[in-house]
């Protein structure tokens, strides 16, 4: 007899919204755990995926998605309009020249394709997507005060994220606009960078609401007091917290960062589990306690077999989530459901 699991959403209604980034297998295969579980859920918009070619869009996914989470009465995040240096997220066109000669694209032109994307992408689902990552990770982990291979910057200048949530609320005045960077819940060199930045933002009154710290975590490794002092620094400036891309590697640090550095780890022990269902209480515990700042938390994935972290590390397995298999729950989804 298996035992009705409670849903999150209930469980954190009187905390915050809380969820999954939802892909289109969870959607056909598990509908259920989506509903059941989730206040507010992300659905990814990737530029190169919507936009490959300069006047070809293509939004049969994130339509599907979003219509099912608006229809079921779940808040909707949209990730990310301008997403970071990484170039899966681009289209190649896109930093070309428009006389297609080869040359880099010009300042002018640049700003001109990021403002009729944005438009296009937040004018679309205008009254559907609550809140929306503007810009994703401009900020340097240690060496530089902004991400040091950002074609946006090197082209148009760090103007770029004022156009950007500019554009953003020309599109949708009402949508909450974010911030989204990683690693500022506990490294305080780029924690620091990010505050400035954001600081900055607000100080020339960028359309600005929120920031997203994405919430990548280790088994067995929680900061929680760096955590709570980054959500309180940055509600000090007036700004929603939320927390955008949870998940937790069972590999130590150094083996996470470098892999080759450690064997894969091949089984998902029972130790492990309960280690990471550990955790998992720790850093609720902690996200419990700032409810008056955090504004929504979402999981990146619901089981561990679509977790990004499946494929970004090759020939290595983990499992970072609160679900495995056919959706079902580990320790760690007990963890956070249980207080």
């Amino acid at each position: 007899m298996s035992i009705p699991l409670p849903s999150l959403g209930q469980k954190y209604q009187d905390h915050f919204p809380i969820g999954f980034l939802i892909q289109s297998q969870d959607v056909a295969n598990a509908p259920q755990v989506i509903t059941q579980h989730s206040s507010m859920v992300t659905v990814q918009l990737y530029f190169r995926n919507i936009h490959p070619e300069e006047n070809t869009y293509n939004f049969t996914t994130p339509d599907a998605l979003i219509d099912f989470a608006y229809n079921n009465g779940i808040q909707i995040r949209g990730h990310s309009l301008i997403g970071g240096d990484n170039p899966i997220n681009y289209a190649d066109w896109l930093w070309v020249d428009e006389n297609e000669n080869g040359n880099e694209v010009t300042r002018e032109v640049l700003i001109q394709r990021m403002r009729d994307h944005i438009h296009t992408v937040v004018g679309r689902y205008q009254g559907k997507v609550a809140c929306w990552d503007v810009v994703n990770e401009a900020t340097s982990d240690l060496t530089a005060f902004y991400n040091p291979t950002d074609r946006w910057r090197e082209i148009i200048g760090i103007e770029y994220v004022d156009l950007a949530f500019q554009f953003a609320h020309e599109a949708d005045p009402d949508a909450l606009l974010f911030y989204n960077e990683y690693n500022i819940d506990w490294n305080p060199f780029k924690r620091l960078n990010a505050y400035n930045f954001v600081q900055g933002l607000l100080e020339r009154n960028v359309p600005i609401h929120g920031i997203g710290l994405q919430g990548r975590w280790l088994n067995g490794v929680t900061s929680v007091g760096q955590l709570l002092y980054t959500i309180d620094l940055f509600s000090a400036l007036g700004l929603q917290v939320q927390i955008t891309e949870l998940d937790m590697s069972v590999y130590p640090g150094i083996g996470f960062l470098y892999p080759g550095w450690v064997a894969p780890i091949e089984t998902f022990t029972e130790e492990m589990a309960h280690a990471q269902a550990e955790t998992y209480d720790r850093l609720f515990e902690g996200y419990r306690s700032r409810s008056d700042s955090i504004t929504g938390i979402i999981f990146w994935g619901i089981r561990d077999e679509d977790s990004w972290l499946r494929y970004y590390f090759a020939d290595r397995l983990d499992w970072p989530l609160l679900f495995e298999g056919g959706y079902q729950p580990k320790y760690a989804f007990w963890a956070v459901a249980d207080f």
